[in-house]
């Protein structure tokens, strides 16, 4: 079928060879279990290789035999195993919607994505590990909407993002692991916006923001973890604008904001433990604006505030919430606070913020924004 679709390309003659193409997607697509017997016994290995068959049409866009812009089905396809190891999305569609990742090794390692979309809205990763260690994000979209994770791993791990969407919006994290630490965002977005996690843990460790936009805005962050431990932000935007914390634990500690924008404006922090412990703000802005702490535990003990922007303007608390600033390393530029030095609430610590500090309200207008007078 692959030659069949060849011999059309030859012969100029492009919708024929899609529907070679569709052929060989619509096999993918057919009822399968990886646990039967039948895969056990020959199965599996007849659909690795016509996964096989496809990717390597998809390596060297200057071939003859280049499918790379051609569209691929793999609705609702199975996939326990699979290599696109060094294919080149460079246009059309490539869907994975509504697809299942039961187990085994799903290697994306090492591709390009500079066109078109590769959708895998609806999937569901049940298992087994999906790796884009490698690839290159210079543009199109890579679209993981509403996708559920329940187990397994999905790794982006030292990815460089220059261009293009990676899109998690309405996706489900229930457990697993979905992995972006040591990545490279440059450019274009990586978006979880209105995404819930319930399990799992979602890492940016040790990456690094100089452009582009990443935002988990209205996200609902209620079990598992999150993890920007020792990431470093020089440039784009952050936003965790109308988020939920809810999380045991979500750790920015140890990060460093040397430019660009962070911002928690309206985010709520009702239970578990939000680390920024040790975490330097040397400059660029970091804004908590009109968030709201009613629960949990939000740590900037050892921190270190020499130049950066950080603002606390307009926020709101009460007991049996906890903003902690203890056994901090360097108040030089300390952030604004909506109330005088000194007249701290209850629900932060310590009492008596550092001397120097600049009162954004007057005390009188404690009230107007909500926060408890001080004892």
């Amino acid at each position: 079928m692959a030659a069949l679709a060849d011999d059309w390309h030859s012969a100029e003659e492009d919708e024929q060879r899609q529907i070679c193409i569709d052929v060989l997607c619509a096999y993918l697509r057919m009822e399968y279990d990886p646990d039967s017997d039948k895969a056990k016994t020959g199965e599996k290995e007849v659909r690795l290789t016509v996964i096989k068959v496809i990717s390597s049409h998809l390596q060297d866009t200057s071939s003859t035999s280049s499918w790379c812009g051609m569209n691929l089905d793999f609705t609702g396809a199975v996939f326990d195993g699979g290599d696109f190891s060094s294919v080149k999305f460079t246009g059309g569609n490539v869907t994975f919607a509504g697809a299942r990742f039961t187990n085994g090794n799903i290697n994306f390692t090492n591709t390009e994505l500079s066109g078109g979309n590769v959708i895998f809205a609806g999937a569901h990763f049940s298992g087994g590990n999906i790796i884009f260690s490698g690839t290159d994000f210079a543009g199109g979209n890579a679209i993981f909407t509403r996708a559920h994770f329940t187990d397994g791993l999905v790794s982006f791990a030292g990815v460089r993002f220059t261009d293009g969407n990676i899109n998690f919006s309405n996706a489900k994290f229930t457990s697993g692991l979905v992995n972006f630490s040591r990545s490279e965002v440059a450019g274009g977005s990586i978006i979880f916006t209105d995404a819930q996690l319930s399990g799992g843990n979602i890492s940016f460790s040790n990456a690094k923001f100089i452009g582009g936009n990443i935002t988990f805005s209205r996200a609902k962050l209620n079990e598992g973890g999150l993890n920007f431990g020792s990431a470093r932000f020089s440039k784009g935007t952050v936003s965790f604008n109308g988020a939920t914390f809810a999380t045991p634990s979500a750790t920015f500690a140890r990060a460093r904001f040397t430019g660009g924008v962070a911002s928690f404006a309206k985010t709520r922090f009702t239970a578990g433990f939000v680390s920024f412990k040790g975490a330097k703000f040397t400059a660029g802005t970091v804004a908590f604006e009109a968030a709201t702490f009613v629960g949990g535990h939000v740590s900037f003990d050892q921190a270190e505030f020499t130049g950066a922007s950080v603002s606390f303007l307009k926020i709101r608390g009460a007991k049996p919430a906890l903003l902690t600033f203890e056994n901090v390393s360097s108040w030089a530029h300390p952030p604004e606070f909506p109330w005088a030095p000194g007249a701290s609430p209850a629900w932060v610590l310590p009492t008596s913020l550092p001397p120097g500090t600049t009162p954004s309200l007057l005390p009188e207008n404690q009230e107007d924004v909500g926060l408890p007078s001080s004892p």
